[in-house]
């Protein structure tokens, strides 16, 4: 049985669709954590504010 070999076009076209996939991805990821990060700082925030004496030194980074 003979095994078929990948042209090189398509091996670079293979690595070139690993990266773009790779990029959308860290995309999404960055924007995710920003996202939950504000709303964890605010969810963080609020608490705080109604537990009398924790609000110093939050959100003063």
């Amino acid at each position: 049985m003979r095994r078929m070999r990948s042209k090189p076009e398509q091996a670079g076209a293979t690595v070139l669709e690993y990266a773009i996939l790779l990029a959308v991805l860290a995309g999404v990821g960055v924007a995710a954590v920003t996202v939950l990060g504000t709303n964890l700082d605010d969810m963080i925030t609020t608490i705080a504010s109604k537990i009398p004496g924790l609000t110093a030194g939050i959100g003063s980074t």
